[in-house]
């Protein structure tokens, strides 16, 4: 079996971290990466518009007391 001098664990750790956008450039000689759009801006971008829509979608309940409702039916404001 033929040795591999490379680390997996840092493999994969240089590799979780290119994919979320904090890859380490080791290689000054290389020219600099296309400039994207990290991950993260696009999880915070979800989460906000889930917010936003929860927000004004939902109508607004209040709920009340069953002997409260009985009132209102007896007065006639629910029908």
């Amino acid at each position: 079996m033929p040795s591999n001098n490379k680390d997996p664990i840092k493999d994969l750790r240089d590799k979780l971290r290119a994919f979320f956008g904090f890859s380490d450039q080791k290689n000054k000689t290389a020219l600099p990466g296309k400039n994207r759009l990290s991950i993260w801006y696009l999880v915070l971008a979800i989460f906000f518009i889930s917010y936003l829509y929860q927000s004004m979608s939902l109508p607004k309940t209040e709920t009340i007391a069953y002997s409260q409702f009985k009132q209102y039916v007896d007065q006639g404001l629910v029908s």
